[in-house]
């Protein structure tokens, strides 16, 4: 049987991963729903566990990471991997991604509680506005964009108490293309999602109103993941590519998410098929 990882609130998944159930069905691969919070699941019982809807990982982060160990230690195959799920669950990836020379939005990370001056480091960044988001986030839930706050510096504070926290400059692309998604199962591109957020805002998920559509991928936005998948060293059964148009004009990595994105399977009836198809090929790989 395989564990799909969902949370408290969507006990049965969110409705896209709902979809992947009969696919998963017609493939013989017995798939039930499991909130990762719930102490009663013993996760050793199942054969393979893929995470798919714990959509409150971000606002247990301490509670995520023990789950997370406790399910390493349990030796149960994991997709995506644990190590990678580790790893994407910090916003620093983004920085290393740019290291490794793939084309990230231009982010300045702050680390620790110490006092940080929001107007010094958007000087020093050469930004006149920008986007600041907890480094430990998820859905846009505590992003903000400096102009359209009164006391952008209390904001701020706020959230270094927290944690770590992200500062990228504010791309008016966003506004007026938002994002770019492209989507892989088992490493092949299955499809791709245009995202804009709806007038007035800037947040293109769909709880705050944005709208999505499929859009065919350019051979830019390929090249772009194709740099991302060349700079992660494992075998990923899916992930989405969030790219977005910079200030010089060109695409660029804005996220990549594979821990519990949506995957926008209502737009593409082969969809959860090709999911299917992509998680029986990585069980039989540790059969």
């Amino acid at each position: 049987m395989i564990a799909l990882v969902t949370s408290e609130e969507f006990p049965g998944l969110e409705p896209d991963s709902q979809l992947l159930l009969p696919a998963l069905g017609e493939r013989g691969i017995d798939a039930r729903p499991a909130v990762w919070t719930d102490g009663s699941v013993d996760w050793s019982s199942f054969d393979a566990i893929v995470v798919r809807s714990p959509w409150d990982y971000f606002v247990r982060a301490a509670e995520w990471a023990g789950w997370l160990e406790r399910v390493d230690a349990t030796g149960v195959p994991m997709f995506n991997p644990n190590e990678v799920v580790r790893w994407n669950s910090h916003k620093s990836y983004l920085q290393q991604l740019a290291s490794a020379g793939v084309p990230v939005v231009d982010t300045v990370m702050t680390q620790g509680d110490g006092p940080v001056d929001l107007a010094d480091l958007l000087a020093g960044a050469g930004w006149d506005d920008a986007i600041v988001k907890p480094a430990i986030d998820g859905g846009a839930a505590r992003l903000f964009r400096v102009r359209d706050v009164p006391d952008p510096q209390a904001r701020f504070d706020a959230l270094i108490a927290d944690g770590d926290v992200l500062v990228q400059p504010f791309l008016p692309s966003i506004v007026d293309q938002g994002e770019l998604s492209l989507i892989y199962f088992g490493g092949e591109l299955s499809h791709t999602v245009r995202k804009k957020a709806k007038p007035g805002d800037i947040r293109v998920q769909p709880v705050w109103g944005g709208s999505y559509e499929l859009e065919g991928p350019t051979s830019e936005a390929i090249y772009v993941a194709d740099r991302v998948f060349d700079s992660i060293d494992a075998d990923l059964l899916y992930a989405r590519v969030d790219l977005v148009r910079g200030l010089d004009g060109k695409l660029q990595l804005i996220e990549l998410e594979v821990i519990e994105p949506l995957l926008f399977l209502e737009l593409e009836s082969e969809a959860p098929r090709r999911f299917a198809d992509a998680l029986a090929t990585a069980l039989a790989k540790t059969a």
